[in-house]
């Protein structure tokens, strides 16, 4: 069987912006290319906390609560946001990973956030069949 194909783009935003800035553009393209509902889980590895089953609109919620809690610093940790056939990653590299196999989802991100002056970058990634 041939490896899955999937593609990942990277968006970092520009000198002086924040991830917090790409909340409303993931939850926009989550909803048109998604869902309503999302996984979200604080951390990286093994050292995930427990995942969150929310609806996309609760991201912002999540990302404030766990920053109040000091569980983080957006930017200098990972928050992962799940469905099945779609994964963002707000890192913490303090860019954006967005993975998909869906070609449309991942052309309108790039189209977004580089009228949005963020650098990206796309990458393939291959995955084993499952």
């Amino acid at each position: 069987m041939d490896a899955v194909k999937r593609t990942v783009l990277f968006a970092t935003p520009p000198k002086g912006g924040s991830l917090r800035d790409a909340l409303p553009v993931v939850e926009r393209l989550w909803r048109r290319h998604v869902g309503e509902r999302a996984t979200l889980t604080l951390g990286w590895g093994a050292e995930r906390a427990i995942p969150v089953d929310a609806g996309i609109e609760e991201l912002g919620a999540w990302l404030a609560r766990w920053e109040s809690e000091r569980r983080l610093v957006l930017g200098e940790g990972d928050v992962h946001v799940d469905a099945p056939g779609c994964q963002v990653l707000f890192c913490h590299d303090a860019d954006l990973h967005i993975e998909s196999a869906d070609s449309a989802l991942l052309s309108e991100a790039k189209a977004v956030f580089t009228a949005l002056c963020w650098q990206c970058i796309e990458a393939e990634k291959r995955e084993p069949p499952l």
